[in-house]
């Protein structure tokens, strides 16, 4: 009997602690696809004619989220990881798409594979959280950015909280990132690490005020990396209709800033996107392409970034513009790999320059865009429209964007975007220094067809 009262106290001890537990499992399978359409056998690198990258990506997560206390004080801990290939790519040497110099020669796996997805797997996703009333707060180890313009994917670091939502301090520490999520999948790595490998912090402050139905927010923040930069800024988003939720009529505006200040050690050190002031040759680096010895420009003083972006939504309808400018260098150390604009520039051909492909946040640079969409029923979507001036380049694109759910679990995700770029003498395109002034047609079909756990 003795035996049997131990047993039962025992199983009752057990599922309390179970009902204490909570947890949640999720994962996804995502194909990613990428067709360029302007590909012919007129490949010239001497001339700086690359060709318009095709790709077909698989990846995989699974991961499980597990709460041990949800009371005053909650405690929750997490681990997810990612595994991915790639099927098609392209620029692999040898590749039958294209004749043997449509590469660059530099990775026998190819650039797109060596740029994407060079892990075959990673754990992205290994933390643990413990927040008190929602009032202070803290989360460490390998997690998902949450709450940063300038910073998305995987942070390797910490950060803290203390306040509540209508005023709340807040810091990051960032030692490693990584993009993993569809067709990337990188291992962590710390970010201007040939300058301080020590790491990057974030200060900032949320606040939010409510006037009748209208809600404004205020966030002053400061991005820090010791010997490399320090680059304040504010972002305020004003909402007429805080309570919108797709039905009546909600304008919303957002304005963001960036003062972007670099270290002087690093002023006259070369910018590894080709943007920046001073023209920097070396006589090692001359070539059958690059005659001139050209390596690339100087990061100069930083600058000053300034965007704004209307959104009026409609119902299920939206409509909206925006204009981004930066007045010097302001993005080339802290980077874009947050892309504050809520455009996705990552999708363009690898031939060309900066972490997206694209000129968008090269210095001095003026973009414009405006956009139109909506959701039927399974159906949603959009349609953007952008220009963009810049001393490397000019860019123009239109973008149709359609999506359908075919489950709660299932949907395709299809771009359809026809965009070029006039790339300006000066100014390199991959392994090509260019003499004379030429059009590069990027045009492309992309889509992503993924089913969730």
């Amino acid at each position: 009997m003795r035996i049997l009262r131990q047993l039962s106290f025992f199983g009752i001890l057990c599922s309390l602690s179970l009902q204490a537990i909570e947890y949640k499992i999720d994962g996804n399978v995502v194909s990613s696809t990428r067709i360029g359409l302007s590909n012919n056998k007129t490949t010239d690198l001497s001339k700086g004619i690359y060709p318009n990258n095709s790709f077909w990506a698989l990846s995989s997560q699974l991961g499980i989220s597990l709460k041990l206390l949800d009371t005053e004080h909650k405690v929750t801990l997490g681990l997810k990881g990612m595994v991915g290939g790639v099927a098609l790519d392209t620029t692999r040497e040898g590749a039958s798409i294209f004749p043997s110099n449509a590469t660059s020669g530099k990775d026998s796996m190819g650039d797109f594979t060596a740029v994407y997805m060079p892990a075959w797997g990673e754990i992205i996703n290994a933390y643990v959280t413990y927040s008190y009333k929602d009032f202070f707060g803290f989360k460490a180890g390998r997690y998902d950015f949450m709450n940063t313009d300038w910073w998305s994917g995987h942070n390797e670091g910490a950060e803290f909280f203390i306040g509540k939502e209508s005023l709340r301090f807040y810091t990051i520490y960032t030692h490693r990132r990584s993009s993993s999520n569809l067709e990337w999948l990188n291992h962590f790595d710390a970010r201007n690490a040939d300058i301080n490998r020590f790491g990057i912090f974030v200060f900032g402050v949320d606040s939010a005020f409510e006037i009748g139905n209208q809600k404004l927010s205020l966030r002053p923040y400061l991005y820090y990396q010791p010997g490399v930069y320090v680059d304040p800024g504010f972002k305020i988003v004003h909402e007429s209709n805080k309570d919108f939720q797709g039905e009546g009529i909600n304008f919303k505006t957002t304005f963001l800033t960036l003062f972007a200040m670099h270290d002087k050690n690093i002023q006259n050190k070369l910018s590894g996107q080709d943007w920046g002031y001073q023209a920097l040759y070396d006589s090692n680096a001359i070539s059958a392409y690059n005659p001139s010895g050209y390596l690339g420009r100087t990061h100069g003083e930083g600058g000053v970034t300034l965007f704004l972006r209307e959104d009026i939504f409609i119902d299920n309808y939206n409509v909206g513009a925006g204009i981004y400018k930066n007045f010097g260098n302001a993005n080339d150390l802290i980077s874009s790999y947050g892309d504050p604009t809520g455009l996705n520039t990552w999708v363009y051909t690898l031939y060309s320059t900066g972490p997206t492909w694209s000129d968008f946040f090269s210095q001095d640079a003026l973009s414009g865009f405006v956009f139109g969409g909506g959701k039927y029923e399974c159906w949603k979507w959009d349609l953007i429209g952008r220009y963009t001036y810049a001393p490397r380049s000019n860019e123009n694109s239109i973008a149709l964007l359609l999506g359908y759910d075919f489950t709660p679990n299932i949907n395709l995700n299809l771009r359809l975007e026809w965009a070029g770029t006039y790339n300006k003498a000066g100014y390199k395109i991959s392994q090509t220094y260019l003499k004379e002034n030429i059009y590069t047609d990027k045009s492309m079909i992309f889509w992503y067809l993924s089913a969730k756990l």
